[in-house]
């Protein structure tokens, strides 16, 4: 009785079991998991509703994903491990043999263990044994179910144009027999048809199959079954984009016939697919005939969310081909056909689906061409006059309008007397204005319902058209302003930052007052350094209205300084422009900025002080502009120009006043001048500089080889220290003496059998630099690339003679070790579509004359391999064409800007976040993913930190700014603080080593420190302290 309790409890918690694991796949996530237990007739229905989707075919279908083999155990699945190809041969017995349950248990096992993990070898034979499969079977189920499973193939693999050929001459090998030939039977129409409409798409050649597939879709197109329908569309739509120069005119209105009337299909699916190929077609090049133009127009009322969003696409390109056609608007009224479509867009702006309204409010900003009264009612939810029947297409003004006179329409539209008028507030009789206007009411202020709506993508969507339509309408642009302010306290960073970048162009149009001024400037309150950098640069193009307005913007960026120490460059170059914009502001403002005494003098404020620099940078900037603010300004103001004129020229100008008589009326005529014979100078300099590396290479005495290249090393460093704008250029030549060196150290060391273990660091060394150079340097051409990958060929070869001579017998495969160098070295001369020097080219001979000679021996002497490099050595190219364009790349850490003084505690165990915000100077778009952060704690233990992609943010050309959080962590309880090392640098394209470093410590580095400046070799580094404590223990 015990054990029938206990196995009847155990078979009731089995059951249990179960019934919760099938309630856990059938959750609506699981769509995935739950197809892969589906059996072949079920799998045919989710295959022929993805196949069949009106996806266009440059988009990419969601890809199938066989299960892990644990998740199939715990699933209580077992997989036979069976070759997928011995499954469909025995499907394909099966089939011959009529076996339907051994067919569809194959099929299952081949969907469910093959399907998405076939080999590139197998794709092609298995497409096969499904085709035959296919072809064999008179079961529609199975039929379909193969040739969607072939499609799935061909689409994740690499179809050759042979291959296709093969797979269709298997289908019509019984095309003869009527009652089982697959083109015969017009249950599967829907999968041949998807099949060969992926062929098209692709570029393959159909030939004489290409009639009968048109019969066949001629045919479809009359079945009452949707996916034959949507099949066919989406064959005839290929066709027609595939050979569009091709197709005739007739030809071409008979398909949009066909699909203006599958557009009002009774199924949405088709609905969709033929909407999708009008789109298509109007995208194509090709205009759509005028008279679908209304019935596009009503598909924006359309039930499927996805037929409104193609509808509005096509409106769109009705807009761009036929501007000016007139058309018969709302209570017949006559419109340009742009104004018309833009109305319908506007409508859009209230539909009930989320993307439905983003992407209208995103078209909204490329009608360029719309009328300015419409763009009027886009930011009025009340009809405005323009708007009513009584303005008809030709009274609508086309031409951009005067500043104000918006404001002038919309106190002309008013309900209420002004009492300026006579009989202006006479009774009048009432009227409905749905029916006296030409613009629906729901289209009416599309712009402030686009900004109120609740969802952040139709309010990003909504910000940049608004931004577009404005930036080139004054009108516009000035009624904009009140609106994108008020994106200013939106919840999103992305929403505020996007708002502050859309404002930027239009506050040239307009005057900024007090009352905007109170919601703009937040924004320098925001915790996102972009936001307010942003907002920097907008004030900088900004128009103030009152003296007010501009000590109110000055104390807001004062404090915002205060707060946040790191925008200080950014609040100066706004207080540089905000001084010659206002120049007549500031002179009023001048005493109370630099806190004047009407009558004692007051105690000079320090230079160092930054508060100070940015009032002194603002009134100089105006006293260059306005000259009356020079008598204004005390003597200490004076000799602080001087020095800022020195050690900010960027940011303050040139004043006459204060100038010398005799350079002043030169100075500026005469500057850009001066930098153009500056650079001419430093270009002949450093062109000097490389044709004296060229000669101290080829000095006969080794002892003046190397006291030249000291020299000229030391002169490298000086010039980098002196000149940023060929900083990169000297560090690189540096580099490039300090890799000559260590090539010549090595042969040297090497031919005259001195200490193996220094020509082995040595040979390490210059390996090491050119990785460094290779990482940190841009804009460097081929030739020099290739100059510097026969420099790696020479060291990594001569490494390796090293090793030989130091263990003669241990390395019985050196041919093959010298032989790998060499293919790579090769292999890299033809990615950079450079040939090797001749120099090289004769060492590569002597090697393989080398090994001919040693072929029976199995056998390289490292003393031979030295030989030839002593008879060729590599040499530097004559021209250096890139040179004085080559940047360095370095990191500027901003924050945090100093080590705190007291220690950062967390938890033994937890991980700590430490906010840093990185400035990534010269840097790619691929070099941002190669860029790490290297945490060094105090036991030596070292992890690279990488951050997201999406915590990079492009500030400017080759700039980037990292704002992420850096994890700390500990295992172990400290006694005390420490210091934790964060460095900046970049992932090693590091090229594995041929063979272990056996005789030598040298392991090579994966990552290359960045500089802190481009001026310097200092890695870009900073130090935290840190401690980790015990957590307390909980009452």
């Amino acid at each position: 009785m015990q054990q029938e309790r206990m196995s009847a409890s155990k078979y009731s918690k089995d059951l249990q079991c179960r019934s919760l694991h099938r309630l856990k796949r059938e959750r609506p996530g699981d769509t995935s998991q739950i197809s892969k237990v589906m059996f072949p007739h079920e799998v045919t229905k989710v295959l022929a509703a993805i196949s069949s989707s009106t996806v266009p075919p440059d988009s990419k279908r969601p890809r199938l994903h066989s299960v892990p083999s644990t998740q199939s155990e715990k699933m209580g699945l077992k997989l036979s491990g069976r070759i997928p190809h011995m499954v469909l041969e025995e499907c394909l017995k099966c089939t011959e043999n009529g076996d339907k349950l051994g067919v569809l248990s194959r099929l299952r096992e081949f969907f469910g263990e093959h399907l998405s993990v076939l080999s590139a070898d197998s794709q092609f034979y298995c497409a096969k044994l499904l085709i035959q499969i296919a072809s064999s079977s008179r079961i529609v189920t199975i039929t379909n179910t193969c040739l969607l499973y072939a499609l799935h193939i061909c689409k994740s693999a690499d179809m050759k144009q042979n291959i296709w050929d093969e797979i269709v001459t298997l289908m019509a090998d019984d095309k003869d027999k009527k009652e089982t030939g697959v083109f015969h039977r017009p249950a599967v129409y829907a999968s041949l048809l998807a099949l060969f409409e992926w062929a098209l798409s692709e570029g393959l050649k159909i030939g004489q199959y290409i009639q009968e597939m048109n019969c066949m879709a001629e045919e479809s197109v009359r079945s009452t079954d949707q996916n034959n329908r949507i099949a066919a569309i989406n064959l005839f739509v290929t066709c027609l984009l595939k050979s569009k120069e091709q197709c005739s005119i007739q030809e071409f209105l008979w398909l949009e016939k066909l699909l203006s009337t599958m557009a009002e299909d009774r199924d949405s699916r088709v609905r969709i697919a033929a909407v999708k190929g009008l789109s298509a077609m109007a995208t194509s090049g090709r205009l759509l005939s005028f008279s679908l133009y209304q019935q596009v127009k009503n598909l924006c009322e359309n039930s499927s969310k996805i037929v409104r969003k193609e509808a509005l696409y096509i409106l769109k390109a009705f807009a761009d081909y036929r501007p000016e056609m007139e058309v018969i608007g709302r209570n017949g009224a006559k419109l340009r056909l742009v104004d018309d479509a833009f109305a319908a867009v506007c409508h859009a702006i209230n539909d009930v689906e989320v993307t439905v309204r983003a992407i209208a409010a995103r078209l909204l900003g490329d009608f360029k061409q719309v009328s300015d009264s419409f763009l009027d009612q886009t930011l009025d939810k009340k009809l405005l006059n323009a708007m009513r029947m009584s303005k008809t297409r030709d009274g609508a003004s086309k031409k951009p309008q005067a500043y104000g006179s918006r404001r002038r329409r919309s106190q002309a539209t008013s309900e209420w007397s002004t009492g300026k008028k006579l009989g202006e507030d006479a009774p009048v009789e009432r009227f409905d204005e749905e029916q006296a206007s030409i613009i629906s009411s729901g289209a009416c202020g599309a712009f402030v319902t686009a900004l109120e709506d609740e969802f952040m993508i139709v309010r990003q969507a909504g910000v940049y058209s608004l931004g577009q339509l404005a930036a080139d309408r004054p009108f516009l642009a000035a009624a904009a302003l009140d609106h994108l302010a008020d994106m200013f306290n939106d919840e999103i960073e992305q929403v505020r930052l996007d708002a502050v970048r859309a404002l930027t162009p239009l506050v040239v149009h307009g005057i900024l007052q007090k009352e905007q001024l109170d919601t703009i400037l937040t924004v320098l309150d925001d915790a996102l350094p972009d936001s307010r950098e942003a907002l920097c640069v907008l004030l900088s193009r900004s128009t103030l209205g009152t003296p007010d307005c501009l000590r109110y913007v000055v104390k807001a960026l004062l404090n915002c300084m205060r707060r946040f120490p790191i925008d200080r460059q950014s609040i100066f170059k706004c207080m540089s422009d905000l001084g010659r914009r206002h120049a007549t502001f500031v002179q009023l403002l001048s005493d109370e900025l630099l806190e004047l005494h009407p009558v004692f003098d007051i105690t000079e404020p320090a230079v160092d002080d930054q508060f100070y620099l940015a009032k002194l940078i603002l009134i100089l900037n105006a006293a260059s502009a306005h000259d009356p603010i020079c008598s204004l300004l005390p003597a200490f103001a004076v000799r602080h120009y001087k020095f800022l004129r020195c050690s900010m020229p960027l940011l303050v100008p040139t004043i006459e006043a204060f100038s010398d008589d005799s350079t002043s009326s030169t100075n500026n005529l005469s500057i850009n001048k001066k930098l153009a014979e500056a650079g001419e100078r430093t270009r002949a300099l450093l062109e000097r500089t490389y044709e004296m590396m060229q000669e101290a290479s080829q000095s006969r005495s080794y002892q003046q080889r190397m006291i030249e290249k000291r020299l000229l090393i030391k002169d490298m460093n000086a010039l980098c220290e002196g000149d940023e704008g060929v900083a990169g250029t000297a560090q690189l030549l540096s580099y490039l003496l300090k890799i000559l060196t260590q090539c010549e150290l090595t042969v040297k060391i090497l031919s005259c059998g001195d200490d193996l273990q220094t020509a082995l660091n040595a040979a390490d060394e210059g390996l090491r630099l050119l990785e460094c150079v290779g990482s940190n340097f841009s804009s460097v051409d081929k030739v020099m690339l290739a100059t510097l990958e026969e420099f790696r060929f020479q060291l990594s070869i001569l490494r390796l003679a090293a090793l030989f001579d130091m263990k003669p017998g241990a390395y019985t495969n050196a041919a093959q070790l010298v032989e790998a160098e060499m293919i790579r070295f090769r292999e890299r001369c033809q990615s950079l579509v450079v040939s090797p020097s001749q120099s090289t080219t004769e060492v590569l001979i002597g090697i393989e004359r080398l090994f001919a000679a040693t072929q029976a021996k199995k056998f390289i002497s490292g003393s031979s391999l030295t030989a030839l490099f002593q008879s060729h050595a590599v040499l530097l190219q004559k021209k250096f064409t890139s040179l004085g364009s080559i940047s360095i790349k370095w990191a500027e850490i901003v924050e945090p800007s100093e080590t705190p003084n007291e220690p950062l505690r967390f938890v033994v165990g937890l991980p700590l976040g430490i906010s840093i915000n990185i400035l990534l100077h010269n840097f790619s778009k691929n070099d941002i993913f190669q860029f790490r952060i290297k945490t060094d704690y105090p036991d030596r233990s070292s992890i690279l930190f990488c951050p997201r992609e999406s915590e990079f943010k492009e500030i400017s050309a080759q700039t980037y700014r990292l704002l992420c959080k850096v994890l700390v962590q500990a295992d172990n309880l400290w006694s005390d603080s420490a210091r934790v090392r964060f460095g900046c640098v970049l992932k090693s394209q590091q090229f594995m080593d041929v063979i272990p470093p056996l005789g030598s410590g040298f392991t090579r580095s994966s990552c290359i420190p960045l500089a802190e400046s481009p001026f310097s070799n200092k890695q870009a580094a900073m130090e935290v302290l840190i401690q980790p404590i015990q957590a307390k223990a909980s009452c």
